[in-house]
Protein backbone atom coordinates (compact mmCIF):
# COMPACT_ATOMS: atom_id res chain seq x y z
CA UNK A 1 0.00 0.00 0.00
CA UNK A 2 2.91 2.21 0.76
CA UNK A 3 3.98 1.65 -2.50
CA UNK A 4 1.22 2.19 -4.64
CA UNK A 5 0.32 5.59 -2.42
CA UNK A 6 4.13 6.09 -3.43
CA UNK A 7 3.45 5.99 -7.03
CA UNK A 8 0.12 8.12 -6.87
CA UNK A 9 1.96 11.11 -5.13
CA UNK A 10 4.77 10.79 -7.46
CA UNK A 11 2.67 11.01 -10.33
CA UNK A 12 0.38 13.69 -9.04
CA UNK A 13 3.73 15.66 -8.57
CA UNK A 14 5.41 15.00 -11.86
CA UNK A 15 2.85 14.85 -14.09
CA UNK A 16 3.85 16.76 -16.86
CA UNK A 17 7.03 14.26 -17.18
CA UNK A 18 4.85 11.03 -16.65
CA UNK A 19 2.61 12.16 -19.71
CA UNK A 20 6.23 13.29 -21.61
CA UNK A 21 7.30 9.51 -21.32
CA UNK A 22 3.55 8.16 -22.41
CA UNK A 23 4.23 10.15 -25.02
CA UNK A 24 7.90 9.11 -25.76
CA UNK A 25 7.07 5.29 -25.35
CA UNK A 26 4.21 5.57 -27.71
CA UNK A 27 5.92 7.21 -30.33
CA UNK A 28 8.43 4.55 -29.75
CA UNK A 29 5.94 1.74 -30.17
CA UNK A 30 4.55 3.42 -33.17
CA UNK A 31 8.20 3.72 -34.42
CA UNK A 32 8.71 -0.24 -33.95
CA UNK A 33 5.47 -1.21 -35.83
CA UNK A 34 5.47 0.83 -38.55
CA UNK A 35 9.69 1.65 -39.39
CA UNK A 36 11.00 -1.93 -40.86
CA UNK A 37 8.12 -0.84 -44.11
CA UNK A 38 10.07 2.15 -44.00
CA UNK A 39 13.89 0.78 -43.63
CA UNK A 40 13.02 -1.83 -46.67
CA UNK A 41 11.54 1.10 -48.99
CA UNK A 42 14.76 3.26 -47.89
CA UNK A 43 17.58 0.50 -47.39
CA UNK A 44 18.46 0.16 -51.30
CA UNK A 45 19.11 4.15 -51.71
CA UNK A 46 20.82 4.16 -48.09
CA UNK A 47 23.23 1.07 -49.33
CA UNK A 48 23.82 2.75 -52.38
CA UNK A 49 25.33 6.02 -50.60
CA UNK A 50 27.59 3.50 -48.40
CA UNK A 51 28.69 1.27 -51.25
CA UNK A 52 29.86 4.74 -52.98
CA UNK A 53 31.52 6.08 -50.09
CA UNK A 54 33.52 2.98 -49.56
CA UNK A 55 34.46 2.38 -53.51
CA UNK A 56 35.90 6.11 -52.95
CA UNK A 57 37.86 4.65 -50.45
CA UNK A 58 39.24 1.84 -52.09
CA UNK A 59 40.89 4.17 -54.68
CA UNK A 60 43.08 6.04 -51.86
CA UNK A 61 45.95 3.99 -52.33
CA UNK A 62 46.14 4.15 -56.06
CA UNK A 63 45.68 8.13 -56.08
CA UNK A 64 47.56 8.58 -53.43
CA UNK A 65 50.74 9.06 -54.90
CA UNK A 66 49.38 11.37 -57.60
CA UNK A 67 47.75 13.63 -54.89
CA UNK A 68 50.76 14.34 -52.66
CA UNK A 69 52.44 15.40 -55.44
CA UNK A 70 49.19 18.05 -57.13
CA UNK A 71 48.75 19.12 -52.98
CA UNK A 72 52.25 19.75 -51.50
CA UNK A 73 50.70 22.30 -49.08
CA UNK A 74 48.52 19.59 -47.92
CA UNK A 75 51.19 17.27 -47.58
CA UNK A 76 53.01 19.96 -45.66
CA UNK A 77 50.20 20.21 -43.51
CA UNK A 78 49.78 16.84 -42.58
CA UNK A 79 53.42 16.04 -42.10
CA UNK A 80 53.18 19.14 -39.40
CA UNK A 81 50.18 17.62 -37.93
CA UNK A 82 51.84 14.32 -37.46
CA UNK A 83 54.85 15.40 -35.93
CA UNK A 84 52.37 17.89 -32.92
CA UNK A 85 50.79 14.27 -32.31
CA UNK A 86 53.79 12.70 -31.93
CA UNK A 87 55.47 15.29 -29.92
CA UNK A 88 52.42 16.14 -27.95
CA UNK A 89 52.45 11.80 -27.03
CA UNK A 90 56.41 11.91 -25.66
CA UNK A 91 55.23 15.09 -23.63
CA UNK A 92 52.61 13.06 -22.32
CA UNK A 93 55.03 10.06 -21.56
CA UNK A 94 57.34 12.09 -20.04
CA UNK A 95 54.51 13.53 -17.73
CA UNK A 96 53.05 10.41 -17.05
CA UNK A 97 56.50 9.39 -15.95
CA UNK A 98 56.99 12.53 -13.84
CA UNK A 99 53.66 11.31 -12.15
CA UNK A 100 54.34 7.99 -11.39
CA UNK A 101 57.63 8.81 -9.99
CA UNK A 102 57.01 12.41 -8.00
CA UNK A 103 53.70 11.30 -6.33
CA UNK A 104 54.22 12.99 -3.64
CA UNK A 105 52.21 16.15 -3.31
CA UNK A 106 55.20 18.17 -1.79
CA UNK A 107 57.08 17.83 -5.41
CA UNK A 108 54.06 19.24 -7.42
CA UNK A 109 54.92 21.96 -9.94
CA UNK A 110 51.77 23.94 -8.61
CA UNK A 111 49.25 23.71 -6.13
CA UNK A 112 45.77 22.58 -7.27
CA UNK A 113 42.86 25.18 -5.88
CA UNK A 114 39.72 23.45 -6.01
CA UNK A 115 36.39 25.32 -6.01
CA UNK A 116 33.55 23.77 -3.52
CA UNK A 117 30.42 23.99 -5.12
CA UNK A 118 27.27 23.37 -3.15
CA UNK A 119 25.38 20.44 -5.54
CA UNK A 120 21.41 20.84 -4.58
CA UNK A 121 20.16 18.98 -7.66
CA UNK A 122 19.95 15.62 -8.32
CA UNK A 123 19.34 12.72 -10.48
CA UNK A 124 16.00 13.01 -10.77
CA UNK A 125 16.63 16.36 -12.20
CA UNK A 126 19.18 15.21 -14.65
CA UNK A 127 16.17 12.85 -15.76
CA UNK A 128 13.92 15.07 -15.92
CA UNK A 129 15.71 17.49 -18.38
CA UNK A 130 16.80 13.84 -20.45
CA UNK A 131 12.91 13.31 -20.89
CA UNK A 132 12.70 17.15 -21.99
CA UNK A 133 15.37 16.58 -24.32
CA UNK A 134 14.37 13.31 -25.77
CA UNK A 135 10.73 14.56 -26.12
CA UNK A 136 11.47 18.06 -28.30
CA UNK A 137 13.78 15.87 -30.62
CA UNK A 138 11.17 14.34 -31.34
CA UNK A 139 9.16 17.27 -31.59
CA UNK A 140 11.84 18.50 -33.62
CA UNK A 141 11.61 15.64 -36.47
CA UNK A 142 7.44 16.05 -36.42
CA UNK A 143 7.69 19.93 -37.26
CA UNK A 144 10.64 19.50 -39.34
CA UNK A 145 7.82 16.93 -41.55
CA UNK A 146 6.00 20.54 -42.21
CA UNK A 147 8.51 22.74 -42.40
CA UNK A 148 10.36 21.19 -46.05
CA UNK A 149 8.41 22.56 -48.39
CA UNK A 150 9.22 25.99 -46.39
CA UNK A 151 12.87 25.42 -46.33
CA UNK A 152 14.01 22.72 -49.07
CA UNK A 153 17.24 22.22 -48.16
CA UNK A 154 16.19 20.63 -44.77
CA UNK A 155 14.59 17.91 -47.15
CA UNK A 156 17.43 17.16 -49.68
CA UNK A 157 20.59 17.56 -47.18
CA UNK A 158 20.48 15.10 -44.61
CA UNK A 159 23.49 17.23 -43.53
CA UNK A 160 21.40 20.29 -43.00
CA UNK A 161 18.72 18.23 -41.17
CA UNK A 162 21.41 16.52 -38.55
CA UNK A 163 23.48 20.08 -37.62
CA UNK A 164 20.36 21.83 -37.14
CA UNK A 165 18.85 19.16 -34.74
CA UNK A 166 22.18 19.08 -32.75
CA UNK A 167 21.79 22.57 -32.48
CA UNK A 168 18.72 23.43 -31.57
CA UNK A 169 18.79 20.56 -28.89
CA UNK A 170 22.11 20.98 -26.99
CA UNK A 171 20.87 24.64 -26.96
CA UNK A 172 17.52 23.58 -25.61
CA UNK A 173 19.44 21.12 -23.25
CA UNK A 174 21.75 24.32 -21.09
CA UNK A 175 18.25 26.05 -21.22
CA UNK A 176 16.97 23.18 -19.25
CA UNK A 177 19.81 22.89 -17.08
CA UNK A 178 19.96 26.52 -16.15
CA UNK A 179 16.00 26.13 -15.74
CA UNK A 180 16.80 23.83 -13.11
CA UNK A 181 19.85 24.72 -11.38
CA UNK A 182 19.23 28.99 -11.10
CA UNK A 183 15.30 29.18 -11.23
CA UNK A 184 14.30 26.02 -9.26
CA UNK A 185 16.82 25.80 -6.83
CA UNK A 186 17.78 29.19 -6.84
CA UNK A 187 21.52 28.93 -7.24
CA UNK A 188 24.17 30.78 -10.06
CA UNK A 189 25.75 29.17 -12.71
CA UNK A 190 29.18 29.15 -10.74
CA UNK A 191 28.06 26.14 -8.68
CA UNK A 192 28.09 24.25 -12.51
CA UNK A 193 31.34 24.50 -12.65
CA UNK A 194 31.25 28.10 -14.87
CA UNK A 195 33.74 30.23 -13.33
CA UNK A 196 36.40 32.31 -14.65
CA UNK A 197 38.47 31.73 -10.47
CA UNK A 198 42.20 30.46 -11.62
CA UNK A 199 41.52 30.16 -14.79
CA UNK A 200 45.25 30.38 -16.80
CA UNK A 201 45.89 27.93 -14.31
CA UNK A 202 42.73 25.67 -15.04
CA UNK A 203 44.12 26.08 -18.83
CA UNK A 204 47.32 24.56 -18.02
CA UNK A 205 46.28 21.65 -15.93
CA UNK A 206 43.56 21.03 -18.74
CA UNK A 207 46.41 20.75 -21.17
CA UNK A 208 49.29 18.90 -18.77
CA UNK A 209 46.02 16.04 -18.36
CA UNK A 210 45.11 16.05 -21.92
CA UNK A 211 49.01 15.43 -23.01
CA UNK A 212 49.16 12.78 -20.05
CA UNK A 213 45.96 11.13 -21.45
CA UNK A 214 46.88 11.26 -24.87
CA UNK A 215 49.30 8.01 -25.24
CA UNK A 216 46.37 6.10 -23.10
CA UNK A 217 43.97 7.66 -25.93
CA UNK A 218 46.04 6.93 -28.90
CA UNK A 219 47.11 3.81 -27.95
CA UNK A 220 43.55 2.53 -27.60
CA UNK A 221 42.36 4.05 -30.52
CA UNK A 222 45.31 1.74 -32.26
CA UNK A 223 44.56 -1.05 -30.55
CA UNK A 224 40.78 -1.79 -31.42
CA UNK A 225 41.19 -0.52 -34.88
CA UNK A 226 43.84 -3.57 -34.85
CA UNK A 227 41.33 -6.18 -33.62
CA UNK A 228 38.64 -4.63 -35.21
CA UNK A 229 40.62 -5.30 -38.94
CA UNK A 230 41.50 -9.00 -37.52
CA UNK A 231 38.06 -10.14 -37.16
CA UNK A 232 36.79 -8.13 -40.24
CA UNK A 233 34.72 -5.41 -38.74
CA UNK A 234 33.96 -2.44 -40.67
CA UNK A 235 32.53 0.21 -38.53
CA UNK A 236 29.57 2.07 -40.14
CA UNK A 237 30.85 5.53 -41.50
CA UNK A 238 30.41 8.78 -38.91
CA UNK A 239 27.26 10.67 -39.64
CA UNK A 240 29.81 14.00 -38.90
CA UNK A 241 32.52 12.98 -40.76
CA UNK A 242 29.89 12.21 -43.70
CA UNK A 243 29.09 15.52 -43.16
CA UNK A 244 32.56 17.28 -43.95
CA UNK A 245 33.56 14.99 -46.50
CA UNK A 246 30.69 15.76 -48.39
CA UNK A 247 29.53 18.59 -47.88
CA UNK A 248 30.03 21.96 -50.41
CA UNK A 249 28.55 24.71 -49.05
CA UNK A 250 31.62 26.88 -47.20
CA UNK A 251 29.41 28.61 -44.90
CA UNK A 252 27.44 25.81 -43.52
CA UNK A 253 30.77 23.69 -43.18
CA UNK A 254 32.42 26.96 -41.29
CA UNK A 255 28.84 26.85 -39.37
CA UNK A 256 29.24 23.10 -38.64
CA UNK A 257 33.16 23.24 -37.92
CA UNK A 258 32.44 26.22 -35.35
CA UNK A 259 29.62 23.91 -33.68
CA UNK A 260 31.78 20.79 -33.42
CA UNK A 261 34.92 22.55 -32.30
CA UNK A 262 33.21 25.27 -29.87
CA UNK A 263 29.70 25.15 -29.23
CA UNK A 264 29.06 21.42 -28.66
CA UNK A 265 31.99 21.12 -26.45
CA UNK A 266 30.85 24.06 -24.21
CA UNK A 267 27.49 22.09 -23.95
CA UNK A 268 28.01 19.15 -23.27
CA UNK A 269 30.38 19.98 -20.95
CA UNK A 270 27.78 21.54 -18.91
CA UNK A 271 25.50 18.59 -19.65
CA UNK A 272 27.85 16.06 -19.12
CA UNK A 273 30.31 17.49 -15.73
CA UNK A 274 28.71 20.72 -14.24
CA UNK A 275 25.25 18.60 -13.96
CA UNK A 276 25.33 15.23 -15.09
CA UNK A 277 28.90 14.17 -13.11
CA UNK A 278 28.10 16.58 -10.14
CA UNK A 279 24.78 15.03 -9.13
CA UNK A 280 25.95 11.23 -9.59
CA UNK A 281 29.25 12.10 -7.26
CA UNK A 282 26.64 13.32 -4.61
CA UNK A 283 24.82 10.01 -4.48
CA UNK A 284 27.38 7.63 -5.17
CA UNK A 285 30.95 9.00 -4.88
CA UNK A 286 33.83 10.09 -7.51
CA UNK A 287 35.12 7.11 -8.75
CA UNK A 288 31.15 5.07 -9.91
CA UNK A 289 30.35 8.67 -11.06
CA UNK A 290 33.47 9.16 -13.15
CA UNK A 291 33.14 5.96 -14.79
CA UNK A 292 28.93 5.66 -15.00
CA UNK A 293 29.53 9.44 -16.89
CA UNK A 294 32.49 8.50 -19.38
CA UNK A 295 30.80 5.43 -20.29
CA UNK A 296 27.41 7.11 -21.06
CA UNK A 297 29.23 10.32 -22.52
CA UNK A 298 30.82 7.70 -24.84
CA UNK A 299 27.63 5.72 -25.93
CA UNK A 300 26.30 9.10 -27.10
CA UNK A 301 29.41 9.57 -29.09
CA UNK A 302 30.31 7.01 -31.18
CA UNK A 303 30.52 3.29 -32.56
CA UNK A 304 32.32 0.30 -31.07
CA UNK A 305 35.64 1.37 -32.30
CA UNK A 306 35.47 4.56 -30.67
CA UNK A 307 33.73 3.82 -27.39
CA UNK A 308 37.27 2.51 -24.97
CA UNK A 309 39.04 5.73 -26.69
CA UNK A 310 36.12 8.25 -26.10
CA UNK A 311 35.54 6.54 -22.38
CA UNK A 312 39.38 7.56 -21.69
CA UNK A 313 38.56 10.64 -22.97
CA UNK A 314 35.36 11.29 -20.70
CA UNK A 315 36.97 9.89 -17.58
CA UNK A 316 39.87 12.70 -18.22
CA UNK A 317 37.39 15.39 -18.27
CA UNK A 318 35.28 14.28 -15.32
CA UNK A 319 38.35 14.02 -13.13
CA UNK A 320 39.71 17.57 -14.23
CA UNK A 321 36.19 18.96 -13.15
CA UNK A 322 36.82 16.79 -10.23
CA UNK A 323 40.61 18.16 -9.27
CA UNK A 324 39.66 21.64 -10.18
CA UNK A 325 35.96 22.10 -9.40
CA UNK A 326 35.94 24.51 -12.63
CA UNK A 327 34.64 23.73 -16.20
CA UNK A 328 36.97 25.58 -18.05
CA UNK A 329 39.80 22.43 -18.00
CA UNK A 330 37.56 20.31 -19.13
CA UNK A 331 36.01 22.54 -21.75
CA UNK A 332 39.79 23.73 -23.08
CA UNK A 333 40.24 19.72 -23.32
CA UNK A 334 37.05 19.18 -25.37
CA UNK A 335 37.46 22.15 -27.43
CA UNK A 336 41.60 21.00 -28.94
CA UNK A 337 40.57 17.52 -28.91
CA UNK A 338 37.87 18.37 -31.23
CA UNK A 339 39.56 20.83 -33.02
CA UNK A 340 42.57 18.04 -33.82
CA UNK A 341 39.87 15.89 -35.08
CA UNK A 342 38.30 18.35 -37.89
CA UNK A 343 41.70 19.47 -38.54
CA UNK A 344 42.55 15.83 -39.77
CA UNK A 345 38.80 15.48 -41.31
CA UNK A 346 40.20 18.69 -43.35
CA UNK A 347 43.09 17.13 -44.51
CA UNK A 348 41.68 14.23 -45.54
CA UNK A 349 39.18 16.34 -47.44
CA UNK A 350 41.56 18.50 -49.07
CA UNK A 351 43.57 15.24 -50.18
CA UNK A 352 40.51 13.41 -50.93
CA UNK A 353 41.66 10.16 -48.85
CA UNK A 354 37.59 8.85 -48.46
Amino acid sequence: MKTIGYVRNFINKERLYVWILIFIIFVNILNITTGPKVHIKQSKEIKAKEESFKYDYSLTQEKLKILMKEKREVVFALNFLVLLVMFSVISGLMIDFYLVFNRNKKNAPFEITKENLEVTWNVWDVCKVAVLFVFFGYILVLSESGLDNIFPAIKTKEHVRMMVNSSVLDILAIVFVLYVVVSEYGKKIKNLGLSVSSFFKNIFIGLSGYLAALPAILGSLLLVVWIAKLVNYEPPVEPVLKLFLEEKNVIFIFYSAVFVTILGPICEEIFFRGFLFASLRKRMGSVRAILITSAFFSLLHTNMIGFIPIMILGVLLAYLYEVTGSLVSPIIVHIIHNTGMMAFIFLLKEMKIY
